[in-house]
């Protein structure tokens, strides 16, 4: 089991406090993330190995100005197989979006001028 700290900050690095109304209740959260899944481990283990020494891809991409280096970075991480996954595409990302915008209607007509 892995356990990474996640991307929520924490109150002293180790609880998040919240109140949840719908429970009448202060709910306390402790800080970590538990990765356990054998596919998430076996990434984990892929960017480790990917990043780290002097065949990982920062060490490869150094010395030249930051967006040379980041545009190596990322071409050095895709050879390795360390892709971003699934494409954010505008559709994927509204599956999530509980806030769709309303489609825009085409704009009126002008009305006929007087005669």
């Amino acid at each position: 089991m892995v356990e990474t700290g996640g991307k929520v900050k924490q109150i002293g690095g180790v609880a998040r406090f919240y109140i949840k109304p719908a429970l009448g209740k202060v709910i306390i959260r402790k800080s970590g993330v538990n990765r356990q899944s054998s596919k998430v481990i076996q990434r984990n283990n892929a960017a480790r190995d990917a990043w780290s020494g002097q065949n990982g891809c920062p060490a490869q991409a150094g010395g030249v100005p930051w967006k040379e280096f980041v545009k190596a970075l990322s071409a050095c991480a895709r050879t390795k197989g360390l892709g971003a996954g699934v494409a954010k595409t505008r559709e994927y990302r509204m599956r999530f979006n509980k806030y769709v915008k309303a489609p825009k209607a085409p704009a009126p007509a002008p009305a006929p001028a007087p005669t």
